[in-house]
């Protein structure tokens, strides 16, 4: 099979192929049966539902059967047919493994789940997984939705309905509006709602918000949401937590055999995995993206990175290199002739950085072409023919994925690299105003990026994001009488408790975000204080109960199972209790006294350096 010319050809010659024609058949079985659940329904519902899913199934059941990856480039594969290339995420439910589940089973614990797992650890390929598997076992109509079109959606009223409904739309559903609103209530759909984390900020909470309406309004239509570790406490009141869990070695195994399809050299990849290399580079191997970049840095290099920062580079380079003549790929050619390497790279480093900055995943093609104009224009690369380096970005290294007609990263945490490696080259000055900035309203799930330019650029990120603002916090806190716990309520203005007794399950920040942000890097980079923090808490469990119940009374200041320090110092006055025990012991968990101590001593290897005046258009300056 020739695999040359656009995305379309690619998925035209795959559609001939004989594992294509294994994964239609799966598509028709599956179709069947979910035909079967709305012909079950009774009445002119019943027929009119039939009727109007019939297209709607029978595409998106064959679109989301279809997937490409970073390690196999533009053959499309799979997910349930004889070239499959899925491999089951395990989850946990509390104490509970899950590894031989199903859509249906998962249903049976909770109606409504939340499932969280770290970037790459194959999320969205487990959505189409349950998508074709609900749909097979034919107890619902699954419906998938990708929430970063949230981002997209204008004006304030956010609708969780008309994002389905035009979601749906897409595949040919041929429902009325008024129809689909009603057959809501049959409960009949299981939804699948793809990316939380993937939302703006701006939007991060309201859509939480009307996420948990629409399950609330329609509860019996069980309904899956997928997310990053989010750290602020979001209103999903009814979502039950799922962990997704890394890779073992075994599947690690299982999906490099599938990836590298019976090579010589992909079977000697997998040999070595079974035999140590798992073992040596279990972060990398145990993440199924970073496993498939781990195989294509292996094919280039015969050895793999210890840093990520070099994995993503050598992984990066193995992508680019694929137009080589090679007898082990394809030959790939470039459209855009007239740019090297490097500059190829300046560019998508500002692309990558700009579109991170201002939180864009997903980009229609104009959007696309006006961050890539002005990146030419600020880097003197006025000769680029745009469409031609979009077209590389695409076909060429396998940057971007066209969905439709929007596109996306392969994987953002190529976005976050080349974000970092546009902010290296930048002088001090416009870092500290830079960091400044982020660090004033970073998100916890965002820090792909901080890691790899403190991985990469070590001396400068500590002396221009963390120097000024530490040594000003301390300067503070070294004037108070005892400053643990004055970090304590820098840092929070409350704790999450699980009702009664006191059961602290998570705190809340102050809204002095820029020194709750700057003193959790402060803890990555340097003072490592929080590895026993649940334990810790657990020790002293019984301890704090006792004193919040002196203190409180039956007076219980906390709402949903929250108490702000705020509230519950005016009971304590009232009762005329001292909470200073109580606060020492918080601090002693949360590790302060440790990072107080610390910052002293890291402040004495440090030059000073110079607070800077931020402005909100600096970063579009840079």
């Amino acid at each position: 099979m020739s695999i040359t010319g656009e995305e379309g050809t690619y998925v035209s010659a795959a559609l001939e192929s004989g594992s294509k024609k294994a994964g239609e058949h799966a598509a028709d079985i599956i179709l069947n049966k979910a035909l079967g659940l709305l012909q079950s329904l009774q009445g002119k519902i019943g027929i009119a539902l039939g009727t109007a899913f019939k297209g709607y199934l029978e595409n998106s059941v064959r679109r989301y059967n279809q997937v490409r990856t970073l390690a196999t480039g533009m053959d499309v594969h799979s997910i349930i047919g004889d070239d499959s290339i899925y491999i089951n995420t395990d989850l946990s439910f509390g104490e509970e493994h899950l590894s031989n589940y199903s859509a249906h089973s998962l249903t049976q614990i909770r109606y409504n789940l939340l499932i969280e797992g770290t970037g790459g650890i194959g999320k969205s390929m487990l959505m189409r997984y349950l998508f074709l598997n609900v749909a097979e076992d034919g107890k619902f109509i699954p419906v998938l939705l990708d929430l970063r079109k949230i981002n997209n959606q204008e004006g304030k009223n956010l609708s969780i309905i008309n994002l389905v409904y035009k979601c749906m739309e897409a595949f040919d559903v041929r429902l009325p509006r008024e129809q689909f609103e009603s057959s809501l209530r049959e409960g009949i759909y299981l939804f699948l709602f793809d990316g939380l984390d993937e939302v703006k900020e701006v939007y991060l909470r309201d859509t939480a918000a009307a996420i948990q309406a629409f399950a609330s309004k329609y509860p019996e239509n069980p309904c899956i949401v997928t997310t990053r570790p989010i750290q602020e406490q979001l209103p999903l009141e009814t979502f039950s937590v799922l962990e997704a869990i890394p890779l073992t070695k075994d599947q690690a195994v299982e999906l490099a055999q599938k990836i590298g399809n019976g090579s010589e050299k992909a079977a000697e990849f997998c040999s070595q995995l079974d035999e140590g290399l798992y073992e040596k580079h279990k972060s990398f191997a145990e993440n199924p993206l970073l496993l498939c970049m781990m195989y294509l840095t292996f094919m280039r290099n015969n050895s793999i990175p210890d840093h990520l920062a070099v994995f993503y580079k050598k992984s990066f380079d193995a992508l680019y290199s694929l137009h080589d003549s090679s007898k082990d790929v394809f030959r790939r050619e470039f459209h855009c002739k007239n740019l090297d390497e490097q500059r190829f790279k300046e560019l998508f480093a500002y692309f990558c950085f700009h579109s991170y900055m201002k939180e864009e995943y997903e980009f229609a093609e104009d959007r696309l072409e006006f961050y890539l104009a002005k990146g030419c224009k600020k880097l003197g690369l006025e000769k680029v023919e745009i469409k031609n380096y979009i077209h590389d970005l695409q076909s060429s290294v396998c940057m971007l994925v066209k969905d439709g007609d929007t596109y996306r990263f392969s994987h953002r945490s190529f976005q976050a690299y080349f974000a970092a490696i546009y902010t290296i080259p930048l002088p001090d000055e416009d870092q500290k105003k830079l960091f400044f900035i982020l660090l004033s309203r970073w998100r916890s799930n965002s820090n792909d990026y901080f890691y790899l330019l403190e991985e990469m650029d070590k001396c400068r990120f500590e002396k221009n994001a963390l120097a000024d603002g530490i040594r000003e916090i301390y300067t503070n806190l070294s004037k108070t009488f005892c400053p643990d716990v004055e970090l304590l309520k820098t840092l929070y203005s409350g704790l999450l408790t699980s009702g009664f007794d006191y059961k602290i399950d998570g705190v809340i920040p102050s809204k002095n975000e820029y020194a709750f942000n700057l003193i959790s890097w402060f803890d990555v980079v340097y003072s490592h204080s929080y590895n026993d923090r649940e334990n810790l808490l657990k020790k002293h469990h019984n301890q704090i109960a006792k004193l919040l119940f002196e203190a409180c009374g039956s007076q219980r200041p906390y709402l949903n199972n929250t108490i702000y320090f705020s509230d519950l110092e005016e009971v304590a006055k009232a009762h005329k209790v001292d909470l200073s025990d109580y606060y020492k012991i918080l601090a002693l968990c949360f590790g302060f006294s440790k990072i107080y101590e610390d910052m002293h001593i890291w402040l004495t290897m440090l030059q000073s350096g110079e607070g800077t005046p931020q402005a909100e258009s600096f970063i579009d300056s840079l």
